[in-house]
């Protein structure tokens, strides 16, 4: 019991000091936490996930332009990434390269996700900094499991989109005669 109420007393110290705090410092709090919760889904802490989301905006973004659920398709935390996207994350959100959701899910082989995405109006043909959509991605990183590159052309992928090099999820498959 002694316990419980220091940590209430120190709990209160907390939000004293946050509230006595200038914007500018109540920001760099919030930074704090922002960034506290990409470690915390990228090690798959679920509990402190759920802890901590729902005082964050869910839509924050690491240093790389990352959002929550580019973080978790990337760690493999399918728990929390299907977690984000019943809250409504933004799935079509691009970080810096231009790489969406279903990008990360086809570099990093995420079927599950993937047909979440989809399932939830993820965009097939988005395209990155260099031109190409998820299907690309996902004829570029088959290593002999076509899983993704059926899935995203049964959703409807151009598999003739011409990306900055003017060359297309086809061009590719011919050239590694895949």
């Amino acid at each position: 019991m002694e316990k419980i109420q220091k940590k209430n007393s120190l709990k209160n110290i907390e939000i004293q000091v946050i509230t006595n705090l200038s914007q500018e410092e109540q920001i760099e709090v919030i930074n704090m936490k922002e960034n506290e919760i990409f470690s915390i889904v990228r090690n798959g802490l679920y509990e402190q996930y759920l802890k901590l989301i729902t005082n964050i905006d869910i839509n924050s973004q690491n240093e790389y332009g990352q959002n929550l659920l580019q973080e978790a398709i990337e760690a493999n935390k399918d728990k929390i990434a299907i977690d984000l996207v019943n809250k409504r994350i933004d799935i079509n959100h691009q970080d810096d390269k231009g790489f969406s959701s279903l990008h990360y899910c086809a570099q990093f082989s995420n079927i599950n996700i993937a047909k979440l995405l989809l399932k939830n109006n993820a965009n097939i043909n988005i395209v990155d900094s260099y031109g190409n959509n998820p299907l690309w991605t996902a004829v570029f990183n088959t290593c002999e499991d076509y899983q993704m590159v059926r899935l995203f052309m049964k959703y409807g992928a151009d598999a003739h989109h011409k990306n900055k090099a003017n060359r297309s999820p086809i061009d590719f498959a011919q050239q590694i005669e895949d």
